[in-house]
């Protein structure tokens, strides 16, 4: 079986380091918690961007034809910034996916001090609900009718 995922093939190799570089001056690497360019948050960054193609790929285009690697952090992040207005779907749209995807990581939630259990069961305790507040709704005559069949 193969390593490579559908989200793979949806950008190319150059899109990718794009969207690598992009990622990584959005959220840089801190003390103690990962870049969103991290092989494994990226990795499901690119899956949630995956569904975005036809938005993204025409301002990647454009944003390609920036030599972002020729400048320092700083200016990139001035250059990009200039490009906001210009697309902003596509800004909404990565800008989104990145945070979703960054802050539903465990290492990012642990590092940020936040338990990062499993909701329900094996997680957070829930506590005993109290099934007499449905007594009403049981009690209450049908309110819907059964369709015969042919109707």
């Amino acid at each position: 079986m193969s390593d490579i995922l559908a989200s793979d093939s949806t950008y190319t190799e150059d899109q990718r380091a794009l969207l690598t570089r992009l990622c990584d001056l959005m959220i840089p690497a801190g003390e103690d918690r990962p870049s969103a360019a991290d092989p494994e948050l990226f990795k499901d960054i690119l899956s949630r961007l995956s569904t975005h193609e036809s938005v993204l790929k025409p301002a990647l285009a454009i944003l390609a034809t920036l030599t972002l690697e020729k400048l320092a952090a700083s200016e990139q992040v001035t250059l990009i910034n200039q490009y906001r207005q210009a697309y902003p779907a596509f800004f909404q749209i990565f800008e989104s996916q990145v945070i979703q995807a960054y802050y539903a990581n465990s290492v990012v939630l642990t590092s940020l001090g936040v338990n990062a259990p499993s909701p329900y069961p094996g997680g957070y305790d829930v506590e005993e609900t109290d099934w007499s507040l449905l007594d009403p709704v049981r009690g209450r005559e049908p309110f819907y009718r059964i369709l015969e069949s042919g109707e």
